[in-house]
């Protein structure tokens, strides 16, 4: 008799999303083929819990946790784990969607020493899918040292991961409002394998929030990465100049000239600071 495969906990938190749009998203973690799951949703905030109940008695399978929110994402993305009952952990933002094998071919792809799994994404924006890089790698095995100079594992929404590594990385940090689920892969990185799977599972939908204040949480949240882990940033240096070109690139692209400039002052990298201004004036996003 072959054993059960792990437990997958689907995790899907949500903060005032139009119902019709977070059943998308519980559409596609009901529909996933791969069988032992469960899967729990987590509202975050108050005025919402007695529409969500109303949706969720079409499924009555689904594990449903009403927080005393709002207390932001990282807050209740650990609350997720608490009530979690599996091996392994998928999250699922409320607005995206998985194609039906996701989490079927991520687990094909982990064993006792994967810490997570990603995969590629198709990001869509007003109804039509983003170009990707071509040429994009996809690296695997013991890649912190890389991770650290790029997040290429990227959203939660793209990850399968191992409870109990994220356990022993301490979860979620509740300081960070922007990067938080890149500090979390970045401490298991550093004691787990990764594995990708180098297909698109993931309907990723970008939305029109204002660009200057999504930057300046982005910069925040980079920064404390900066700070959180400097003494690996001073082991490897050129993870440090690869990351903090991405600040300055996007500062540049984004931004005014006279907080692009800042960036660059405090970071260097002139480069990235022209390669930023050109995409800016190209109106490349």
């Amino acid at each position: 008799m072959m054993s059960e495969k792990p437990l997958v906990s689907i995790i899907i938190t949500t903060c005032k999303r139009e119902m019709d749009i977070l059943e998308r998203a519980v559409k596609s973690a009901v529909g996933q083929t791969y069988e032992n799951k469960e899967i729990i949703v987590i509202n975050d905030h108050p005025l919402f819990a007695e529409n969500i109940r109303e949706l969720l008695k079409k499924y009555p399978d689904l594990i449903f946790v009403n927080n005393e929110g709002p207390h932001g994402v990282s807050y209740v993305r650990n609350i997720g784990i608490e009530h979690s009952k599996g091996e392994y952990i998928a999250f699922l933002d409320d607005d995206d969607e998985w194609l039906s094998c996701k989490v079927e071919k991520q687990m094909s792809v982990t064993d006792g020493n994967t810490g997570l799994a990603y995969c590629e994404i198709s990001a869509v924006r007003d109804g039509k899918e983003l170009k990707t890089d071509e040429d994009k790698e996809y690296p695997e095995g013991m890649v912190f040292e890389q991770l650290l100079g790029d997040n290429f594992i990227g959203g939660c929404s793209a990850v399968l991961f191992s409870k109990s590594a994220a356990l022993e990385a301490g979860g979620f940090d509740t300081a960070l409002s922007f990067g938080e689920d890149y500090d979390l892969w970045l401490a298991i990185a550093k004691k787990y394998r990764v594995s990708a799977i180098k297909e698109k599972l993931v309907i990723y939908r970008i939305g029109h929030e204002s660009l200057t204040g999504d930057f300046n949480k982005r910069v925040k949240g980079w920064e404390h990465i900066l700070e959180k882990y400097a003494d690996d940033y001073n082991k490897y240096p050129a993870a440090y100049r690869e990351f903090t070109s991405v600040i300055v690139r996007e500062a540049a692209k984004r931004m005014t000239m006279g907080y692009a400039f800042d960036m660059f002052r405090k970071y260097g990298n002139f480069g990235a600071f022209l390669k930023g201004s050109a995409m800016k004036i190209l109106k490349i996003y």
